[in-house]
């Protein structure tokens, strides 16, 4: 007798387990499904995509792109071409070492880099968060990009980081 009912609630746990498995999975299936919506909205040439429908009757979020609309491989070198000639020029000029520039320019082009990285980090968090999950690679790329701002602004981006894991905002691992 007193087997028969340790041995039912060991099943009603293991039933209650599989279930909340199972509405979490659904859970992640429609945040992967909505992420894959909103990816095809955000791009021109996805809007083209056609989303697949398996055996199992899940649609599949990896949308086939029409080749008409992609873009050929000079069309991609022309760009790439035109952004670092927009790059170079907008690096500061290499000087033979008999021009002495005051260190206070220097040191404002650093602060401005400095600036524009944290802000950079900041946008790609913000974008993290609004996805609502982080790989473990997209993780470990965001805490390089962190390691690279200085202590102040390591500091304020690893602790909004850790308060959007700890809130549930951001669903990854640090």
């Amino acid at each position: 007798m007193k087997t028969s009912i340790v041995l039912n609630t060991l099943q009603l746990v293991v039933i209650v387990i599989l279930c909340i498995t199972v509405m979490a999975m659904r859970g992640q299936l429609q945040t992967l499904q909505k992420l894959a919506q909103d990816q095809t909205t955000a791009y021109p040439a996805a809007g083209l995509a056609q989303q697949q429908t398996d055996a199992a009757g899940f649609k599949n979020p990896v949308p086939r792109v029409d080749s008409s609309a992609a873009l050929t491989l000079e069309q991609i070198q022309k760009v790439l071409r035109a952004e670092l000639t927009r790059f170079k020029a907008s690096l500061p000029a290499v000087s033979d070492g008999r021009d002495s520039s005051p260190p206070v320019q220097s040191n404002q082009a650093d602060l401005l880099d400095q600036q524009l990285q944290f802000e950079l980090v900041n946008q790609e968090l913000d974008f993290y968060i609004q996805q609502g999950m982080i790989s473990e690679q997209d993780m470990s790329n965001l805490q390089y990009e962190i390691a690279k701002l200085n202590p102040e602004g390591k500091k304020q981006a690893m602790s909004r980081l850790v308060r959007a894991i700890n809130s549930g905002e951001l669903d990854g691992r640090l």
